[in-house]
């Protein structure tokens, strides 16, 4: 397989990673947030912690972990696997097709939760992140902890977004597929299904005028 190699200096690299969320940068990189963490941590860059961002965004006052010396303060060489054509599975492709034809038959037997005491427990660590949390300036909640799924709501909208998220989870987990919350190095929730991994992320659209 190919490879190109993307080069910038290791001060360059710790300066980007302070400045831009990994996930945005990773992208300009054309690699992964994973893949780009890895880099940092073989050329000792250090990383903002959990929480960092979140901070920033809420105009809070952060602290900045200084680069600390290296015997090699040259260029940091990162990888870039280019991408292959895609290949189509025809038997997964039937695979989704009998899931989509099922979902709307297994929704109307999905008991809806009937509090917030009784949602699925990923929903329950969601809601404990964003309840009482900060919000930023359009007054979207900022999450006290990454490790919960990906929703950017207001208050008035937190309570319908988890009990839509709550029916979501549990019709995917009814057809063998299952939800991997964010991490410290990947900020975006993941469905495994069919065995691929599709980031989501559930955002209330607001008015800025």
């Amino acid at each position: 397989m190919e490879m190109n190699k993307t080069n910038v200096t290791r001060q360059e690299l710790y300066r980007l990673v302070w400045s831009t969320p990994l996930r945005t940068l990773a992208k300009g990189f054309g690699i992964s947030d994973v893949g780009l963490a890895k880099a940092c941590r073989r050329n000792n860059i250090p990383l903002p912690g959990l929480g960092y961002w979140a901070k920033v965004q809420a105009g809070k006052k952060v602290s900045q972990i200084p680069l600390p010396n290296s015997d090699s303060n040259g260029e940091v060489h990162i990888s870039i696997i280019e991408k292959q054509p895609e290949h189509v599975d025809k038997s997964q492709l039937s695979d989704a097709e009998i899931i989509l034809r099922n979902i709307t038959n297994v929704t109307s037997s999905i008991k809806i939760a009937s509090s917030l005491d009784s949602l699925h427990p990923i929903v329950i660590k969601t809601f404990r992140s964003l309840r009482n949390a900060p919000k930023n300036k359009l007054k979207i909640l900022i999450p006290k902890t990454e490790q919960c799924l990906s929703i950017s709501v207001s208050e008035s909208s937190l309570n319908r977004a988890l009990f839509f998220f709550d029916v979501f989870i549990r019709v995917l987990e009814l057809h063998g597929c299952s939800i991997e919350p964010p991490t410290p190095e990947r900020r975006s929730t993941l469905i495994h299904i069919l065995g691929e991994k599709i980031p989501i992320l559930m955002k209330e659209k607001k008015n800025l005028n």
